[in-house]
């Protein structure tokens, strides 16, 4: 993912459920946030995304990783003298 967004889906089994409400919840937000599945990319690190029933009887994991990748290199000078 380079956009430092990705929708992760849950679905709640079965079919015929009658609350599929899922609560979303990340184990650091200063890792990564997540909103209805929504998962932001914040800062570097690792941090766990759970999917929770709302009654709390059924959960799944999803471990995210978050890297940071250098656009480059820039200087203050391009050209110094010195004595």
């Amino acid at each position: 993912v380079k956009n430092g967004t990705y929708t992760l889906r849950a679905t709640v089994s079965p079919v015929n459920a009658t609350n599929k409400k899922v609560i979303w919840r990340s184990s650091d937000d200063d890792i990564v946030t997540v909103k209805d599945g929504l998962i932001t990319a914040v800062s570097a690190g690792s941090a766990v995304v759970t999917a929770l029933s709302e009654d709390g009887s059924y959960s799944a994991d999803c471990k995210v990783t978050v890297t940071v990748n250098s656009d480059g290199i820039t200087l203050s000078e391009s050209d110094i003298t010195m004595r």
